[in-house]
């Protein structure tokens, strides 16, 4: 499906990563989860009425964000290494830093950062052991320039 970019770090999808009979962190995509996606750009907005006059009008504002959604697996032969390799990921995508994104397929993102990562679980996976999912949530906010 193509690679995965975060923080300069490259990461491929869950079944190439198993093909390639490696350990380790990767994204997941169906039917384990869902592939990485982002949204549209977010503007901010503020109506404006005047007395008299019918209807309202628009004050544009700048860029407000955009999300980037990514499911990540942590591949591993048991749940020591597995949590291994999220803290290794997490000392990665610190809050205080901003940093680019780029999914498969899509624009390289800059200016990013963690807005949320929520456990989705554990999964007994093949050879590996096993297989811990975390859903990352990040915020895009400033444009590239």
């Amino acid at each position: 499906m193509g690679t995965l970019t975060i923080n300069g770090s490259t990461y491929s999808d869950l079944v190439t990563k198993s093909c390639e009979l490696t350990e380790g962190a990767c994204y997941l995509i169906e039917p384990i989860g869902s592939a990485p996606m982002e949204g549209a750009a977010q503007y901010e907005e503020q109506h404006v009425t005047y007395p008299g006059v019918d209807g309202k009008g628009i004050k544009r504002f700048g860029f407000r964000g955009r999300m980037i959604s990514v499911e990540m697996g942590f591949l591993g032969i048991d749940k020591t290494k597995c949590e291994t390799d999220k803290n290794t990921f997490h000392a990665s995508i610190t809050g205080l830093a901003s940093f680019g994104i780029q999914i498969p397929g899509g624009t390289n993102r800059s200016y990013c950062r963690l807005h949320s990562a929520s456990p989705i679980g554990w999964r007994q996976y093949g050879m590996y052991g096993q297989l811990l999912m975390v859903r990352y949530e990040f915020l895009q906010v400033r444009e590239n320039s």
